[in-house]
């Protein structure tokens, strides 16, 4: 037995260009973030090393105390390197997957990272910039998981049909937006069963309508 699947929405806004530019863009932000991170990470606990070996206020340290100092500090700047990285694989993952729920999130903590980044961003033109993208990236996060939201709306809102090959009955199924309360309803078909009548050759069979639901 084959069944066939049609949904009465033959478009899906997943394959128009607008819902593909914001995947694709957004997910090159977040490369382009990760890449970004890791660069400044490194280059900052490369400053910390030559901090720690060169600073005068250290000598005073013994070899040992120096050394610890030095990988504590290290540590913590990778500790926020790994933080930073799984941030932006959030929206990474949310783009690339079409999730909705790791999109919207990002989208979230990007806004709430571009909003703390205002006071910095007015006081140095490097925060400046720095400030400009995360809100543009926010924006872009934002626009997409609204897309991802419609999208999943517009698959819930109309029946699926179901058409079995064999002429079995058709149904509709209708799953509500929030994936509860399914209403099931079965179309009524005409199916013939035999009965028996006499005569002389025999027992033979009329067929006789009997209406099925299934």
């Amino acid at each position: 037995m084959d069944l066939k699947f049609n949904n009465r929405h033959q478009s899906d806004i997943r394959y128009t260009t607008s819902f593909r530019v914001k995947k694709w863009a957004l997910f090159t932000f977040c490369v382009i973030n990760i890449i970004v991170t890791v660069i400044i990470v490194n280059f900052i606990a490369h400053l910390v090393n030559d901090y720690y070996e060169n600073n005068e206020t250290f000598n005073r340290l013994s070899q040992e105390d120096r050394a610890k100092a030095k990988t504590f500090t290290i540590s913590i700047i990778y500790v926020a390197l790994g933080l930073g990285i799984l941030f932006h694989l959030l929206g990474l993952m949310g783009a690339y997957k079409e999730h909705f729920c790791m999109t919207t999130t990002y989208a979230v903590l990007m806004t709430l990272g571009a909003i703390g980044s205002i006071n910095r961003g007015v006081q140095s033109p490097y925060y400046t910039f720095n400030t400009v993208i995360n809100f543009v990236v926010a924006v872009l996060a934002i626009a997409f998981a609204y897309d991802l939201y419609k999208r999943r709306q517009l698959m819930f809102s109309g029946p699926v049909v179901i058409q079995m090959s064999d002429g079995a009955p058709v149904s509709y199924v209708l799953p509500s937006p929030t994936g509860a309360n399914v209403t099931v309803v079965t179309a009524t078909t005409t199916a013939e069963q035999p009965v028996q009548t006499g005569g002389k050759h025999g027992k033979q069979y009329d067929a006789v309508p009997q209406n099925d639901m299934v």
